[in-house]
């Protein structure tokens, strides 16, 4: 018997970004994110700290696109510098937070009994709180910063996927 042909992997891909129409315009979202941020230094005409003080606040122009700020600087170069950090944020907390709750979870469907009934009902409290809330309370308790914002989105993201991976364990 003769095998069917296969498709051609532009074929493949066309054929699921035509099935998963969201799924593919956040894909193209996130790529132009990554490429803007790794190449913010040739994209943006100005730097993001550069104070101007012959320009503040100026509407947005040619010369600046989306405008400047009190202090002069531009704010689409800001935007565009910020980009990096929004990244680097969003992929560490998210994959902290997955693996200590892969971790989590997979060790209390492991062990059961109290030690389960216990862990459950800590990720309840956890989960009680909205996101948001929890988030700004630990902002609140340790401070400003990048690596303290990173700690309290990785904070809610724990107890959530604790329970997805404690489900789909048992």
């Amino acid at each position: 018997d003769e095998l069917p042909a296969r498709s051609s992997w532009w074929s493949i891909v066309t054929g699921f970004a035509r099935r998963n129409v969201l799924g593919t315009v956040g894909l193209l979202v996130v790529i132009v994110m990554v490429a803007t941020a790794l190449f913010a230094d040739v994209i943006a005409s100005y730097e993001p700290t550069h104070n101007d003080f012959g320009a503040m606040l100026e509407a947005p122009s040619v010369e600046h696109l989306l405008g400047t700020d009190q202090y002069g600087r531009d704010l689409l170069a800001r935007i565009i510098y910020g980009a990096r950090t929004a990244l680097l944020v969003g992929f560490v907390s998210s994959f902290i937070g997955c693996f200590l709750g892969l971790f989590l979870g997979v060790s209390s469907a492991y062990f059961g009994g109290r030690l389960d009934l216990l862990f459950q009902r800590i990720m309840d409290v956890f989960m009680a709180f909205p996101l948001i809330i929890l988030a700004l309370a630990v902002v609140a308790i340790f401070g400003t910063g990048v690596f303290n914002v990173t700690i309290a989105i990785t904070i809610p993201v724990i107890p959530r996927a604790a329970r997805i991976v404690r489900a789909s364990a048992l």
